[in-house]
């Protein structure tokens, strides 16, 4: 939550939870393991936390970013990916790491690749998502351009920012850029991958819902269901396709 506190719930005992708490600022992500037993999160502490589900124990502190971390996940061969609004993606190889007994090992210890988000017209992290079965992952971004003032004595509203979307695929193996798709006049909040990576999903301020991608082919706009919603939709997964 804002708090930054990650609350475990056993769903047999939803009576027994137990809650952990960043060293500071909101929590911004979590995502599970393939094999449901440890979480990630990305927080406003400008860390990445790795937990033991079952123990609801923190076994990783990967301290690096230097803002806010925005996303986090773990990727099909173990290492982990995370995004910061510092504008960069980081590849965590964490090797044993996640297999020893120690509460907490710091960054130190592991081995990592840094890859730089910003360039022409650079744009804000505010998702990380990642391929199942490939080294594909896709951050979610957005810009902000401020619009002129209206002149002084004008009865008109002042000016609202317009915000651009771009989603980003990248190979975490090679630190390549592999694509980028615009989406204009988006403030993306998400971005979810089908397994195959053939197609992708946004969501965000003034979608009036969902959009869908061909992530690898022409990268066009495919024609989806809209549902409109009263909130402003913040995720997006595919659970088939």
């Amino acid at each position: 939550n804002e708090r930054g506190q990650l609350q475990f719930i056993p769903i047999d005992k939803p009576d027994s939870s137990q809650v952990q708490t960043l060293g500071r600022g909101m929590l911004w992500s979590v995502a599970v393991s393939g094999d449901s037993k440890r979480l990630v999160t990305a927080g406003g502490d400008w860390c990445v936390n790795v937990w033991d589900a079952e123990r609801r124990g923190r076994m990783l502190h990967l301290g690096g970013h230097i803002d806010d971390v925005r996303g986090a996940v773990f990727l099909p061969d173990g290492r982990i990916a995370s995004v910061g609004a510092d504008h960069q993606l980081k590849v965590w190889h964490t090797g044993d790491a996640l297999d020893r007994t120690a509460a907490c090992h710091e960054t130190e210890t592991l081995r990592k690749r840094t890859m730089r988000l910003r360039g022409p017209g650079w744009s804000n992290p505010s998702s990380l998502t990642a391929a199942h079965r490939t080294p594909l992952a896709a951050t979610a971004e957005f810009t902000v351009q401020q619009q002129p003032p209206r002149p002084p004595g004008s009865d008109e509203p002042p000016p609202q920012p317009k915000y651009d979307g771009v989603v980003r695929l990248w190979n975490t193996e090679s630190a390549a850029l592999r694509g980028t798709i615009n989406v204009p006049g988006v403030l993306l909040n998400d971005v979810a991958l089908t397994a195959d990576v053939s197609h992708l999903a946004v969501a965000g301020v003034k979608t009036r819902g969902l959009q869908e991608f061909s992530a690898l082919e022409e990268h066009r706009a495919l024609p989806v269901e809209r549902h409109d919603a009263k909130g402003v939709p913040r995720r997006v997964l595919y659970v088939s396709r």
